[in-house]
């Protein structure tokens, strides 16, 4: 079963971020299940990320479905059923359930790997493109442990 886990980074929601057509996409993070392959997305790699996501059996993300997905939708053109065979396993949507309030990433981290999100999401505009990578990816390796 191929399993990816990913995450999408974008620039901070403006008013004109809300309605613009097209959007600034600042990092897509994308590990296969073994963590041996990580693929970092720029801003023009909204239809490759689309394709990574339709070639796996299942998607797992940290609040995809409500944040990641709708990007993907709004600014990339992505149609239909997400994903179009398979399942995707939203874990923010399944704790939030379990719990009964929202569970952020940072919370759900601290719990159960006894260590904080890296970096705060209104924090990520400030990052160069490295310091990003690293952040985006630790994003996905916090949410990797919980399957």
């Amino acid at each position: 079963m191929k399993r990816i886990v990913f995450d999408i980074e974008t620039e901070p929601f403006t008013k004109a971020f809300k309605e613009a057509g097209s959007v600034r996409l600042r990092m897509k993070l994308c590990p296969d299940e073994s963590r041996s392959a990580y693929h970092y997305c720029g801003p023009h790699g909204g239809r490759a990320l689309i394709r990574l996501l339709q070639s796996a059996d299942e998607r797992v993300s940290f609040n995809g479905k409500h944040f990641d997905v709708l990007v993907l939708r709004r600014h990339y053109g992505l149609n239909g059923r997400v994903p179009s065979k398979g399942k995707h396993l939203d874990l923010h949507e399944v704790m939030t359930a379990k719990a009964g309030f929202r569970v952020s990433l940072d919370a759900a981290a601290m719990l159960n790997l006894g260590e904080r999100k890296h970096t705060d999401g209104r924090d990520m505009d400030a990052l160069n493109l490295d310091a990003l990578k690293v952040a985006c990816r630790s994003d996905v390796c916090q949410t990797l442990p919980a399957l």
